[in-house]
């Protein structure tokens, strides 16, 4: 691909938005000619990001809004999303190797109702990059195409 594809929308915090921002991705992701398995992951991860900005960032506030934007650009797609809530310390989430992360201590511990960062490991995992603005309300997560 020779020129870079910008996709940038703003809607509030419904569900039949986020339906509807996951075509789009997916339309995003036919024209940036990715790979199936990479697409897969990507679209997991997207999933999850919406999913804790949604439920723990808005907090399911239909009047706050989500800001969504896709780059593809050369051989990467790049998304950020931005929630209108107060954010939270990903520090701890992001500094940790990902090799350090037990998926069933993650799972005991999302299952007791604790904030367990078994998302977060899932975005990691299925994404080249990921960044959170100081706040922590805005997550960027980058993906090879090939």
């Amino acid at each position: 691909m020779h020129h870079e594809q910008v996709l940038t929308l703003r809607f509030s915090t419904q569900p039949q938005y986020t339906r509807k921002i996951f075509d789009i991705i997916d339309e995003l992701l036919d024209i940036a000619v990715i790979n199936q398995e990479k697409r897969k992951e990507f679209i997991i991860a997207m999933g999850e990001a919406l999913d804790n900005a949604i439920n723990h960032g808005n907090k399911l506030d239909k009047n706050k809004s989500l800001d969504v934007e896709c780059l593809v650009c050369h051989d990467k797609i790049t998304c950020r999303i931005r929630d209108e809530g107060n954010g939270f310390d990903h520090k701890s989430m992001t500094d940790q190797p990902i090799s350090d992360f037990n998926p069933q201590a993650l799972i005991k511990k999302a299952a007791l109702g604790k904030l367990g960062g078994l998302g977060i490991a899932l975005i990691r995992k299925c994404t080249d990059e990921l960044s959170y603005n100081e706040l922590g309300n805005e997550i960027s997560i980058s993906k090879a195409l090939k």
